[in-house]
């Protein structure tokens, strides 16, 4: 099903984001 491989790639992309653009806010 394309709609669940474009939902694993969003997932994907989203956590390569946050690791990216992740800062300690609070530490």
């Amino acid at each position: 099903d394309s709609s669940v491989s474009v939902m694993k790639v969003l997932d994907r992309l989203c956590d390569t984001y946050e690791k990216q653009h992740w800062k300690p806010e609070n530490s």
